[in-house]
Parts: structure tokens; sequence; C-alpha cells
């Protein structure tokens, strides 16, 4: 079964924050629902709160287990 991870995308058996299949562990962030430009109800954000206990994914930094290349010098 895949599960959607909002912000982020899919893993194949529904993990979060786990190393993917390069080693690399998603930052988490906490979940935000200004971060998303819909409405939410009240329960949708219940089910959510729910889902993603440790956070969603921060693309606003590299994975985890991520090292950026160094030119060639």
């Amino acid at each position: 079964m895949r599960r959607a991870v909002p912000g982020g995308g899919r893993h194949p058996d529904g993990r979060r924050g786990e190393p993917g299949p390069r080693g690399l562990k998603c930052r988490l962030k906490p979940l935000d629902f200004r971060d998303y430009p819909v409405t939410f109800t009240a329960a949708d954000r219940d089910r959510l709160r729910a889902a993603f206990l440790g956070g969603v994914r921060d693309y606003s930094h590299p994975d985890i287990g991520h090292h950026a290349r160094s030119a060639p010098g």
C-alpha cells in the first residue's frame, strides 16, 4: 500500500522519516495548515494531525544524509 505525504512523495510501505533507497531520510517539520492553499475542516485537521504525528517533509532543507557535492578543485 502506498500513502501520500502532504508536501512530499510516496514511500512504498507508508513509512515516514526513514531512510529511502539512497540512504536519505526526509527532514520533517511540524504540520502547519497555513502551508497549504486549501481550507481544511476541523475533521480534516484532526485526521491529518493523527496521521502525521512526526511532522511533514520539509523541502526548505536538504534531506538528512544528503551531502552537497564540492566543486572540483
